[in-house]
Parts: C-alpha cells; sequence; structure tokens
C-alpha cells in the first residue's frame, strides 16, 4: 500500500496536489474570448460556459465544457452570480468517480473539482461540471445574467495545460424551462415514471432525449415519462422545444432529500457534487487534530430504491465504537464527521471505516470557518 492510501484522504489530495505542482507547470490564466475560436496556443484548455434562458422564477442549468478533451485531476473558481440560488450542483466523468463542491458566500460560487483517475474532462460529448440555479421572480425580461470564471486553475493529468474561459450568462425571457429530472440519478428499472418538471409544456412540446420510454403524459408544469427499459439516469441529456422556437436543456443528477440539517452552519452554504459511482465500503484515517474552525465532513446519498445503512465503525487506541445512519432512497446527509459519529472526537491515527447496506455515494469536504473556504476529497474505496 502505498503512503497516500495510508494517510488521510484529504492529506493525500493536498499531498498529491503539491506533487502535481512540481512535476506539472501549472498555470492559472483567465481570458476573455468570444465565439467559437480554436484556441492559438498549443496546450490550452479552453472551457465554454453556456449561455441559459429562463424566465423569473425559472431554473437555469449552466454547462462547462471542454471544447477538447483534456483529462484533469482537479480544477477551482470563482463565479460571481448576483442574486441566483444555488439548486444544485454535479461534476460528470467516464469512470464516475469524480467529484465536486460548490460553495456560495456573499453572492459568489466557489467551484472545485477532484479527480483521482484523471479522465474527467477527456470526455467533450457531455459537460464536465453543471451549476444549476434559480432565477428570483423579480428579474425584469431582457436583464442578462454574465458569468465568468475567475481565479481559475486546474491540474492536468497529462500535459501542461493553460486555462482558457469562454464566458457566458443567463438571459432573462419567456420560454420553455426544465425545473428539475427526478429521480435524476442512479439505476432504475423499466416501468419506473420520470418526472420533468418545469413551465411551458404543451401537447405540442418536442422531447428528445437518448432515454427509451415507453409512454408520455404532458401537462403544463411537468411531463412523466415510463421507462421502456432499465435505465441509469446520471448524466442523461433532455431537450425540450416548443413551436415558438423556445428551448431547453437539462442534464439529470440526482440531488437526495437531506435527511437533517448539517450540525455545522457553514454546510448549509456548501452544495456537494457526489461522484456517480456507489460504494459499500470505503476508509479514511484522519490527519493531525484540525486547528479551531477546521473540520472534516463527509456525505453520503442513497441512489438506490430502497433505504441504505451507513455504518461508521471507529478504532481509536484500540477501542471499536460506532454509529450509523440510515438513509432512505434518493436522501441524502451531509455533516461534521464527528456529528455522525455521535459526537465522538477522532484522535490522531484514528481509523474510520465505512460500510453500507448498499452502495451510497459518498463524498469528503475539508471545510475552514476561518477562512469560509471548502475542498472536497475521496475516502480511499
Amino acid at each position: 500500500m502505498s503512503l497516500l492510501n495510508r494517510t488521510n484522504p484529504v492529506a493525500s489530495f493536498i499531498l498529491s496536489t503539491l506533487v502535481l505542482i512540481g512535476s506539472i507547470t501549472l498555470i492559472s490564466l483567465r481570458a476573455q474570448a468570444s465565439g467559437n475560436q480554436t484556441p492559438a496556443v498549443p496546450g490550452t484548455a479552453e472551457i465554454r460556459i453556456s449561455s441559459e434562458i429562463a424566465p423569473p422564477g425559472g431554473t437555469a442549468q449552466v454547462k462547462f465544457s471542454f471544447t477538447e478533451p483534456r483529462p484533469i485531476l482537479s480544477s477551482g473558481s470563482l463565479m460571481t452570480i448576483g442574486g441566483m440560488l444555488v439548486d444544485g450542483v454535479a461534476v460528470w466523468s467516464s469512470t464516475g468517480n469524480a467529484g465536486g463542491l460548490g460553495v456560495l458566500k456573499d453572492g459568489v460560487l466557489t467551484l472545485s473539482t477532484v479527480d483521482p483517475t484523471g479522465v474527467l474532462g477527456a470526455n467533450v460529448d457531455y459537460p464536465f461540471l453543471t451549476v444549476t440555479m434559480d432565477l428570483p421572480s423579480t428579474l425584469p425580461m431582457g436583464s442578462l445574467l454574465p458569468l465568468d470564471w475567475t481565479e481559475a486553475w486546474l491540474a492536468s493529468a497529462t500535459l501542461p495545460l493553460s486555462l482558457l474561459v469562454k464566458p457566458g450568462g443567463v438571459k432573462v425571457a419567456a420560454g420553455i424551462n426544465i425545473r428539475n429530472v427526478s429521480p435524476g440519478g442512479g439505476t432504475y428499472p423499466a416501468g419506473t415514471v420520470i418526472r420533468i418538471s418545469g413551465s411551458g409544456f404543451s401537447a405540442l412540446t418536442k422531447l428528445q432525449t437518448p432515454v427509451k420510454y415507453s409512454s408520455l403524459s404532458v401537462s403544463p408544469n411537468e411531463m412523466l415519462l415510463t421507462l421502456q427499459e432499465q435505465t441509469t439516469m446520471d448524466a442523461q441529456s433532455f431537450q425540450v422545444s416548443n413551436p415558438d422556437r423556445s428551448s431547453d436543456t437539462y442534464f439529470a443528477y440526482l440531488r437526495g432529500t437531506l435527511i437533517h440539517p448539517p450540525s455545522r452552519a457553514m454546510l448549509n452554504s456548501v452544495e456537494p457534487a457526489f461522484p456517480a459511482a456507489a460504494h459499500a465500503i470505503a476508509s479514511l484515517v484522519p490527519w493531525s487534530t484540525p486547528q479551531p474552525g477546521q473540520f472534516v465532513a463527509m456525505a453520503f446519498q442513497n441512489p438506490t430504491l430502497g433505504p441504505a445503512v451507513v455504518t461508521l465503525q471507529v478504532t481509536s487506541q484500540g477501542v471499536v465504537q460506532s454509529a450509523y445512519v440510515i438513509l432512505p432512497a434518493a436522501t441524502r446527509v451531509v455533516d461534521d464527521l464527528s456529528a455522525l459519529l455521535g459526537g465522538l472526537q477522532l484522535r490522531n491515527g484514528d481509523i474510520v471505516q465505512i460500510t453500507s447496506t448498499s452502495p451510497v455515494q459518498m463524498l469528503g469536504i475539508a471545510g475552514d470557518e476561518n477562512t469560509g473556504k471548502a475542498t472536497p476529497f475521496l475516502p480511499v474505496f
């Protein structure tokens, strides 16, 4: 077992990033660009932020895509979103191992991703990152909410890369709008009903999706389709269009219902982007005792049809203690690790074993209340 696997995943992530910076030229470059021009400089990673249209009080899912395959291990950025509210963050890779976080503070959304397999961004058929946001109902028609990345960076899994960001935005206008697809993640059998909620739907609305369905019913605020075969919903695309030429595209993801509020206030502003891959066994080893205001949290989400019992077992100085969390289908929990352990304060070298009665999605969060920053990490699977 390597040193990274024997240490805490947060420390592993930080250490691996430092190693990357030492062996890979990590360049942070913010550039304003427009149009569809191809990067002129070899070794440039170009990220395009989509331009969306949504009505007042509607929902915009902003997509972040590489224009060419650019495998990365991690990334980070800041984005001013004004009065919009974050409704969910999703990260997709071909292996399903990529995860991330969105942290909202004072109208600025900090985004970060991590993929230890280094394939995030290698597939340009779908966005590697999406942020779903709700627009205030008071926004006047014709308003334009520009979206751009600042202080953006990435760590390449292959070659040194500079980063070029093409800004996007949200235009406030009438038209068809998708608010959510539920269930949006997990694998479901034939006969499962998928609900597309939103506004502007009618009998004339056209739906384009790779999902095969046997029946479809439409009302002004929802479309119900019945799966024709077993289907994995993660990252499935749904495009709706009306005769007035308005259209909207949404990539599905699971945003489970919280079973209880987090015990730390800062976690209320943290939106986890769970890896699509689910696991029944994992472990982590806490590093040195966090400084005041710093903490480690864990997020678990159940993408299965039935309840999952997640058990956290701690071995501390030869004594074994256990705690468990019951997650009904399509629910999640995001909380301080000590709170999940019933108030147990972990010591240096304590081993935390995580088991679940059925595979669940897992994400670690290293938080700092002093700075308001949080970093995603993955347990050892």
